[in-house]
Parts: C-alpha cells; structure tokens; sequence
C-alpha cells in the first residue's frame, strides 16, 4: 500500500513537470509505444520511480552508485551474522534425547537444559560452514 501510494505520488510529480506527457491521449500512447518513440518518456519515468524503495529502478540506481562507492570508501569486506535455529535441528534435539515427536516446549526446555551442548553443536555447524567455502579468505575468530 505504502509503495503503491509512493508510486501515485511520483507519477503526480512527473505528470507536473511534463505536461506535455500527461495530455497525451491514448491513442498517441499507443501510436507511441508501437513506433518504439517511448523509450524517452520511459527513461524520464524511471527517474521518477527510483525514489521508491523496492523497485526495481531503486535498485539499479543503488548499483550505479556502488562503483564510487567502493572508489571512495575501498573494497568492501563481507560481514555474516549467525544464528542458531537450535530447536528446528533434528541431529541437534537427537543428541539432547529428545524423541521425534517431541513438542515445541519440550525440545526449547532440552535447549535451555543443555546450553554447553547447544552451543559446541553451533560451533560446530559454523565450522562445517566456513570450511565449506574455498572462496573465503580468513575468517576472523
């Protein structure tokens, strides 16, 4: 809604400052599109919509500025946040003994029970992960 809203706003702003666009009828939009003569007028109105967050031109400006970006700041670093899915990790709740059908309350107690245990079983998959990736440089500890 919030986007849609946005997207009315800004084609407000464009049909202001191009009144020659927003008194087309339209059959001169169809004559237009047909005759491939819009891309002018789309390029204008991408413009507009790029001040939307989440579009697509949004994003594509956000690239175009990327390149002065990393001129002015240096390549940028990679930063990963983790976090523990514990009660959702089957080898997990086996190694706690939990049954299969273990409840949601169940398998949240065995983990509050057992945090030396939960937290190697994390360690663990952050490792299995980090080796996984040969592309990666060193990862700080």
């Amino acid at each position: 809604m919030k986007q849609r809203h946005q997207l009315l706003s800004q084609t407000n702003v464009y049909l202001r400052q191009h009144p020659a666009d927003a008194n087309m009828t339209m059959e001169e939009l169809k004559e237009m599109v047909n005759s491939m003569s819009a891309n002018q007028m789309v390029n204008r109105l991408q413009r507009y919509v790029s001040k939307v967050q989440g579009t697509n031109q949004t994003w594509y400006q956000r690239l175009q500025e990327l390149p002065a970006l990393i001129e002015q700041k240096g390549c940028p670093t990679f930063f990963f946040n983790f976090s523990a899915a514990d009660m959702h990790w089957p080898d997990l709740q086996r190694l706690l003994q939990n049954e299969e059908g273990a409840t949601r309350t169940e398998r949240a107690q065995a983990v509050i029970d057992n945090p030396q245990l939960t937290d190697w079983f994390f360690i663990q998959r952050l490792q299995e992960f980090k080796y996984s990736l040969p592309w990666m440089c060193k990862v700080k500890k």
